[in-house]
Formats: structure tokens, C-alpha cells, sequence
């Protein structure tokens, strides 16, 4: 799997050619960015040869109509049941269930941001606000482990 994260250095649908052509054990890509035009020219260059997988969780939906085999994301890790969804809408064409869902993980997504993922998930889900040591504490709310921070 090749990951494709601009950082800086952009690797163009040709270079992604070159590598799925070049590298045999190279099946597919994770496109982190927000540029879909590239990706699809991606798509179109590689034509089959290798999955081309979204990973901005904010566009997973917008992904899949432009040809993107799925996904691999932060908040899916999280969240999978928003992403499974949209991708089961998807598929049947349940545009308005699709871009319901989308629309929940998109907010997931900036709460996160916002928050850091556990944290971001806590205020999602009603948890208590955030406050200095939160991280423990949802923990042990979920169950993750008991006793003082130094058993993790």
C-alpha cells in the first residue's frame, strides 16, 4: 500500500503510474488530500491496476462518487458505524441516507479536531466536558482499565 500524504512533496497521477507499474507489490493507495481531480486522474491513469483508497474522512462520500474503491481513516476507527453506513447508502443509491451520514461524520470529524480523538469522541457522545485528565477518565467510563494512570 503506498501512502500518498501531501506533505510538501506531491506526487503526481504519473509518479503513481510509475509506481504501481514499477513496484509489483504495490496493490494500492491511500489519497490524503483534498484534491480530487488529482485523484481521479490518479483513477483513470492506473485504470485498474491498483485500489485507490480515500483517506479524508470529511470526504469519504464525495470520494466514492468519484471512483474510490473505500477508505482509511482516523475517525472510521472511531466511528465505523457513519462510515459503513454511508458506503452501504452508497451502494443501494440512498443519496439522501449517504449524505446524512456523511454530514454526522463531517462534524465528527471537526470535534475532533477540536478535541483530540478520545476527548473529541467523549463531547460527541454527551461524556463529561473536557477537563485536565479526561483522557483517564473516559477511559475508565469505558472500561479500558481500573485503578491509578500508572496501571495503563
Amino acid at each position: 500500500m503506498v501512502y500518498n500524504i501531501t506533505t510538501g512533496v506531491r506526487l503526481t497521477a504519473e509518479d503513481m503510474k510509475r509506481i504501481f507499474e514499477e513496484i509489483p507489490s504495490a496493490v494500492g493507495m491511500k489519497y490524503t488530500d483534498a484534491d480530487y481531480f488529482e485523484m481521479r486522474s490518479i483513477l483513470d491513469l492506473v485504470d485498474g491496476q491498483a485500489i485507490i483508497l480515500a483517506g479524508r474522512d470529511e470526504l469519504f462520500l464525495p470520494a466514492l462518487t468519484i471512483g474510490a474503491g473505500g477508505s482509511i481513516g482516523t475517525t472510521q476507527n472511531i466511528f465505523p458505524e457513519l462510515f459503513v453506513g454511508v458506503h452501504r447508502a452508497f451502494l443501494v443509491g440512498d443519496w439522501e441516507k449517504a449524505q446524512e451520514l456523511q454530514l454526522k461524520a463531517s462534524r465528527a470529524v471537526r470535534v475532533l479536531l477540536g478535541y483530540g480523538s478520545l476527548e473529541g469522541r467523549a463531547q460527541v457522545q454527551g461524556l463529561p466536558p473536557r477537563t485536565k485528565g479526561t483522557f483517564i477518565g473516559i477511559w475508565r467510563h469505558w472500561g479500558f482499565f481500573k485503578g491509578s494512570p500508572k496501571s495503563i
